[in-house]
């Protein structure tokens, strides 16, 4: 019997995250638009400029979609289910086999599981 991190009992784990799908874009790149990047002035050197760049799409990053926190269990996933466990038992079994008898057989047997 294999003990998989996806199977029941797991602690949640707080990760952090950004919703990026949620950024309401012609927003985004209307503030970009009017930004310090498109000033030409800014840009004294090329140091500056690569800080200004980082800074300011950071702080519209921020803006737009910032920072969450949620829990997520470990292993949870929405395409582990009990006919991919199945196929995934089956193709080690396969690949076991494989290696113990290295016949053509067996080499294709695990190929095709």
């Amino acid at each position: 019997n294999c003990s998989f991190c996806h199977q029941s009992g797991q602690q949640k784990v707080m990760k952090t995250g950004r919703k990026i799908k949620d950024i309401d874009i012609e927003e985004f790149k209307l503030e970009l638009r009017h930004s310090d990047i498109n000033k030409p002035e800014m840009f004294k050197d090329c140091n500056i400029a690569v800080e200004l760049y980082n800074n300011v799409l950071h702080q519209l990053l921020e803006k737009h979609a910032p920072l969450v926190e949620f829990h997520v269990t470990p292993g949870q996933s929405k395409w582990m289910n009990s006919a991919c466990q199945s196929a995934r038992t089956n193709r080690r079994k396969a690949e076991r086999a494989h290696k113990r008898l290295q016949t053509a057989e067996s080499r294709e047997a695990f190929k095709n599981a």
